[in-house]
């Protein structure tokens, strides 16, 4: 049997849409029981992977990664309608530091605010950003190829919104490290290569995108 909260992970989209009304009551309901002890704990609500600190300030999203070499990756951004590339993120993908799985595979996002980081500086630098990743209880670095893939799956990215890819920095054409960033522009969608390197600093404003820990 379906256990209710994993209903929108196999539906459409446009069934998502159809009975979300009806998946939200049912979600309520489950939740209602399961507090009285008369649910069974399959259907319990699933733990939340963020600190309660932050469950207000994480956007959560999925994507796929995965499935295409860094050429395919490449064409399909250049194909794209209304999707520009830099020189240096075309390089990016380009270096043999960047890399793409074989097979498809779904992986969850974690979009936050540096501010939201609790580190104690309020322009942190790009190897103490890295070091508080590297710590971390609930976040890690993401794959290089999500900033392509993110960028060819999220036409709707908020107009004016720039999100930079809490990643391990690829070298571009010059030997200067960086990671990717995509922005939603008046001009179109872009994927950037932003600086990064350990001393640079991070504005308490920008916006990164991190993954979750998987739990050993």
């Amino acid at each position: 049997m379906m256990n209710y909260k994993e209903a929108p992970n196999v539906a459409s989209q446009a069934d998502q849409q159809k009975f979300a009304t009806g998946i939200a009551r049912m979600a309520s309901l489950a939740e209602r029981l399961h507090s009285q002890g008369k649910l069974p704990e399959r259907f319990a609500p699933e733990p939340s992977r963020l600190h309660p600190s932050l469950e207000e300030k994480v956007r959560q999203e999925t994507i796929t990664i995965g499935g295409k070499s860094k050429q395919d990756l490449e064409s399909e951004l250049d194909r794209a309608s209304g999707i520009q590339l830099t020189d240096y993120a075309r390089s990016m993908i380009r270096s043999d530091q960047f890399t793409t799985l074989p097979n498809p595979e779904q992986i969850d996002l974690a979009i936050l605010q540096v501010l939201d980081l609790g580190i104690k500086k309020v322009y942190p630098t790009t190897a103490e950003i890295h070091a508080w990743v590297g710590g971390s209880d609930y976040f890690d670095f993401v794959p290089a190829e999500v900033g392509p893939h993110y960028r060819l799956q999220n036409g709707n990215q908020p107009q004016g919104e720039v999100l930079f890819m809490g990643m391990k920095p690829i070298a571009d054409s010059d030997g200067y490290p960086r990671v990717f960033a995509v922005e939603h522009a008046a001009d179109g969608l872009w994927l950037h290569g932003y600086w990064a390197r350990p001393d640079d600093e991070w504005s308490p404003d920008d916006r990164l995108v991190l993954g979750f820990r998987k739990s050993s």
